[in-house]
């Protein structure tokens, strides 16, 4: 028997199968049914236990855990983009480490499944002491470590060219000097009354300002 964990149910998923049968109805199993990932996806009747079944159903439970403590926040276009590049910068760092301790046959080669079956009653009657047996396949496969470092270096290539073709320094420089515009137009206006040694001290303080984001972007 093979061993199985509970899913969380994916919201607006059907909690059917919805494998295609041999009449061409729709199977009735419930969602995953026979699988390592009950509760979600097809049933072991349908491709459920296949690799591909149980790679998508991780990562759509993955997905769906992920949105329960996602909370939004208020967050500028531009910084957004800046914040994710250099989240996945770190990323690549941390896989890069887990990489390096890796041995040269860890590389290329790994575990491909896990089963585990029950073992067999004793003859009286007993449930048997022996612990269940399991069966470890191991074959060519890329370590997950490299795989997850390759992923990341990649998203962080795309994400940087994306970065330089929006110019977004260039567009921060400009949102900056907009912002110092508007506040010299407060500041210049008759109905704060300002004296004039006032209205140039505002003006030597917002052009400092203005200047040094300039050389920060």
């Amino acid at each position: 028997m093979t061993s199985t964990v509970a899913f969380r149910p994916i919201r607006g998923a059907s909690p059917f199968c919805g494998g295609k049968k041999v009449d061409g109805s729709s199977c009735r199993n419930a969602s995953g049914k026979g699988t390592s990932h009950v509760g979600v996806g097809r049933c072991t009747l349908h491709g459920g236990s296949t690799p591909t079944h149980i790679a998508a159903a991780q990562l759509a439970n993955a997905r769906e855990t992920a949105q329960l403590f996602a909370v939004p926040r208020d967050v500028h276009p531009i910084d957004g983009l800046m914040e994710e590049y250099y989240r996945t910068a770190g990323m690549v760092d941390s896989y890069e480490a887990m990489c390096a301790g890796l041995l040269p046959a860890e590389v290329v080669e790994g575990v491909i499944s896990v089963e585990e079956t029950e073992a067999p009653a004793s003859d009286g009657g007993e449930g048997s002491l022996t612990p269940p047996e399991r069966k470890v396949k191991r074959g060519a496969a890329i370590n997950l470590w490299v795989k997850l470092f390759n992923e990341e270096r990649d998203r962080f290539s795309k994400l940087g060219e994306a970065l330089l073709r929006l110019d977004l320094d260039s567009r921060k420089v400009e949102l900056a000097q907009s912002h110092v515009a508007a506040m010299v137009t407060v500041l210049l206006s008759p109905d704060l009354a300002l004296s004039d040694d006032q209205r140039r001290a505002a003006a030597r303080i917002l052009r400092g300002m203005d200047q040094q984001r300039a050389i920060e972007a």
